[in-house]
């Protein structure tokens, strides 16, 4: 018997990384996985993998960004499976730059990705949560939604806003036995172990340049970055049913990364 058997998990941007690790683990659990991801390629071959593996999960192609697509999305997954015990909202989108430097059109897209979705998704799903007796809703915030970080105006922006909407979820809706929590990641890789300075990724980030990666992953006090499969834990440990008095909180995953002082 799984923790999550007979229950429906909404999961955005769970075609990759954090997404796709907390899918897996709700599947190993037993829950019916829903893959909303505007990855149309990457999102169906997750689902494919997860069903292959021996779990319940199919792809819901969404983007979190436009309403009536996420709407439409979480209509569907009702219709088919006739609930949604679990939202995870997890989609984002990563604009870089100082606020004298972000153009409008990146503020707007990481707004709408990061934030208006988890409004939107929550707005949508946590009626059927209500009719059917109660619920768990998870937002992926991040470490920049607790302290501020150079060269990231939209997205401590973002993921600051996630962390404070979560605790007014929570209010507004313990009453309906729906419970809303936060996970914080730190810095988290698929590939920890391998030096990522030259990698296509780490060169079109506006990162602070004088920190090399080696540095950044000494700055964890574990000596590492995390992988999504701990995020995914994490995420798990929420929305255990057996997890009745975690409410409004923004669990940190980081390594030890916030708990020191760099002075």
């Amino acid at each position: 018997m799984g923790k999550l058997d007979g229950k429906v998990a909404f999961v955005t941007g769970a075609a990759h990384g954090i997404g796709r690790a907390t899918a897996r683990r709700f599947g190993e659990e037993g829950a019916t996985v829903i893959i909303a991801d505007i990855d149309a390629e990457l999102g169906p071959e997750t689902a494919a993998t997860l069903v292959s593996e021996g779990y319940a999960a199919e792809f819901v192609e969404t983007d979190v960004a436009d309403e009536e697509s996420l709407r439409r999305s979480i209509d569907l997954t009702a219709e088919r499976h006739g609930r949604i015990d679990i939202l995870i909202n997890n989609a984002t989108w990563s604009s870089f730059g100082r606020v004298t430097e972000l153009s409008k059109e990146d503020w707007d897209r990481s707004i709408a990705t990061g934030l208006t979705s988890v409004f939107l998704g929550s707005k949508y799903a946590i009626p059927y949560m209500q009719q059917q007796g109660g619920g768990s809703i998870v937002n992926t915030s991040s470490i920049f939604g607790l302290v501020g970080g150079r060269n990231r105006a939209a997205y401590c922006s973002t993921k600051g806003a996630i962390v404070n909407l979560t605790r007014n979820m929570a209010l507004d809706y313990i009453g309906d036995n729906i419970r809303v929590n936060c996970v914080c990641p730190g810095g988290v890789s698929s590939h920890p172990e391998i030096d990522h300075t030259d990698a296509p990724y780490w060169k079109t980030r506006r990162f602070p340049e004088t920190l090399s990666w080696e540095q950044r992953v000494k700055m964890h006090p574990i000596g590492r970055q995390g992988v999504p499969e701990e995020i995914a834990e994490a995420m798990m440990w929420l929305v255990d049913p057996a997890n009745k008095f975690t409410v409004g909180a923004a669990i940190v995953v980081d390594g030890g990364l916030t708990v020191q002082s760099l002075i």
